[in-house]
């Protein structure tokens, strides 16, 4: 049976089964948090372009009602619980290492996943839960969080991405939905929320895509978290619980991101997105050409002046199939005019720099990373297959120590808590703990990019328009005083003088965004790569220990054992 993630992947299989997933962190009290205040206050400039100063708080009634023009402050568009029932957790491996030196290995560091988000009626929805559906499956060693380190103070507005699910089987709408927890600090719930702390509701893949789209549109300049890519593999059954576990932890990367920003997080539409029933966020998204349903005039921050230029420009260069580079150094034949340099210029070029020397250097740390973990993979199958010739040798070995030795050490290889399951658990920990990371960072870069050729392209819709108004004002002073086109003319250059201010505005405003945006992705890299290298580092420790414990054990048994040589001169392997 077929099924689609979204409207336009291709299809592929799905497995039976329970889900393993974690919730929130159980943060100790001496954690550093972001205060609600702080954080509604630290937007600073921005909020005027979120919000009019005349308009309530963010996340007001008002702006609940914002889409559809009604007031819809009431709870009943925003429950505080689930309307579809959750799974139970998974067992900690499908491969059934429970027991023995790999629980110690556990205990060490690996599986450290966040404790559950408790409901008290998860058992008995469990029945319930596999008449409405089928759940992708998934292992605790693939567990969806707990794969990086925390690295950033709590903040007041926390989300949570897990739980795939298959819904509508049978149906010509067979799709896979994300289960959203978002939980709310007191304080910021009482402001903009009615009280209510937890709130969790069900998205489809297409629509954290409607919600990148949405903020990408609406502030241009900041760099939008990135999201996993839409094209579905064509994999086995045992392959896509993986895909759609890794998928999953992609989304919560983005979404988690989306609510540390202090301007992002305010949008309305990140509002709907983390508590509004279905039926109300389906309006939400609804395609509608009335006013309600338009972004709010104070998120429209790039003018639809420059916005025409800009159309008019690239139109130009997509004539001439030239890209977005030649463009720009080609804009003054259509009248373009090079604005004077400033200050902003070279701090741009810098940016600019950092973030084209960086990419490389993380994409490479992702390919050997990727390399390394099909290594284990491929590690993991061969210490298996060495465990199963040492169990062959020790069968026909005569000598009754020596046999059970080699036995031992078969089991030591491919046993149920050996050294190929170990492998491949270390495989596992190092896909989800940091190849995924640096994935998401991979992306995440691009979109660093994407932000500023934002900027790039309002240079240009500038400097087009400063182009227009001296053309406009040339061609004015070539008419004669008699001219019955100079009305004409000078309302020409009253209208180009008027774009030019809002090319200007809006350039001005990009540059100071992308520039602080950048500024922020530094520091955040620098937190995020420090703790991701660190818990990296411990994973090999732990990893390496565990491993060297597990040929310990077989030392013992091996130097017990006595050949018929040590037998006649009364010495051991221990003697030897």
């Amino acid at each position: 049976m077929s099924y689609s993630d979204d409207d336009d992947d291709p299809t592929t299989n799905v497995l039976e089964g329970d889900v393993g997933h974690s919730g929130f962190d159980d943060v100790e009290q001496d954690e550093p948090r972001t205060s609600a205040s702080a954080f509604l206050q630290e937007a600073g400039d921005e909020a005027p372009f979120v919000h009019d100063q005349s308009s309530p708080p963010p996340f007001s009634s008002h702006d609940e009602g914002e889409h559809d023009g009604e007031h819809h402050g009431d709870s009943h568009f925003y429950p505080s619980a689930p309307t579809r029932p959750t799974a139970t957790t998974a067992s900690v491996s499908q491969q059934g290492a429970k027991e023995g030196p790999m629980s110690s290995a556990k205990k060490r560091g690996y599986g450290d996943d966040d404790d559950d988000l408790k409901r008290d009626d998860r058992s008995s929805k469990k029945d319930t839960r596999k008449q409405n559906g089928q759940s992708t499956g998934g292992d605790a060693s693939t567990a969806l969080f707990g794969r990086q380190a925390q690295a950033r103070p709590r903040q007041p507005l926390q989300t949570k991405v897990l739980d795939p699910k298959v819904v509508g089987v049978g149906t010509s709408d067979k799709h896979v939905e994300y289960q959203v927890d978002t939980v709310i600090e007191p304080s910021l719930a009482q402001v903009a929320f009615d009280g209510h702390t937890k709130f969790s509701v069900f998205r489809r893949f297409s629509d954290f895509y409607w919600l990148r789209e949405t903020l990408e549109q609406r502030y241009p300049g900041f760099i939008i978290p990135p999201l996993p890519d839409k094209t579905l593999p064509v994999v086995q059954d045992n392959l896509s619980e993986r895909f759609f576990l890794s998928r999953a932890r992609s989304l919560d990367y983005f979404l988690a991101h989306v609510a540390a920003h202090v301007v992002l997080s305010r949008d309305v539409a990140v509002k709907d997105f983390l508590i509004a029933e279905q039926s109300r966020f389906e309006q939400v998204r609804k395609p509608s050409l009335t006013s309600d349903t338009a972004a709010p005039a104070a998120v429209q921050v790039v003018s639809t002046a420059t916005a025409g230029i800009f159309e008019k420009v690239l139109d130009w260069g997509q004539t001439l199939g030239t890209t977005l580079n030649s463009t720009i150094s080609g804009a003054a034949r259509v009248g373009a005019q090079r604005r004077e340099r400033d200050t902003s210029d070279d701090r741009f070029d810098e940016a600019q720099r950092y973030i084209n020397e960086l990419e490389p250097k993380v994409k490479f740390v992702y390919d050997t990373a990727k390399q390394l973990v099909e290594k284990n993979q491929t590690l993991s199958k061969a210490l298996h297959e060495l465990g199963l010739a040492f169990t062959n040798m020790g069968q026909s070995e005569q000598q009754p120590q020596l046999s059970e030795a080699i036995t031992e050490l078969g089991n030591i290889c491919n046993g149920r808590d050996g050294l190929s399951i170990l492998m491949n658990l270390q495989a596992e920990h190092e896909q989800v703990k940091f190849l995924e990371p640096i994935e998401d960072y991979v992306r995440l870069v691009s979109s660093a990019k994407q932000a500023l050729t934002v900027r790039t392209r309002m240079a240009l819709a500038y400097e087009y328009a400063l182009g227009d108004l001296t053309l406009k004002r040339a061609a004015r002073e070539k008419m004669a005083p008699n001219d019955s086109r100079i009305p004409t003319a000078e309302e020409d250059i009253r209208e180009a003088q008027l774009r030019l201010e809002s090319a200007k505005t809006d350039f001005e405003m990009v540059t100071d965004r992308v520039l602080k945006e950048v500024e922020r992705f530094k520091r955040e890299k620098s937190q995020d790569f420090k703790a991701l290298i660190l818990q990296y580092v411990q994973m090999q420790i732990d990893h390496n220990q565990a491993v060297e414990m597990l040929w310990r054990s077989v030392l013992p048994r091996l130097h017990s054992v006595r050949t018929p040589n040590e037998h006649e001169t009364g010495a051991g392997m221990d003697d030897v």
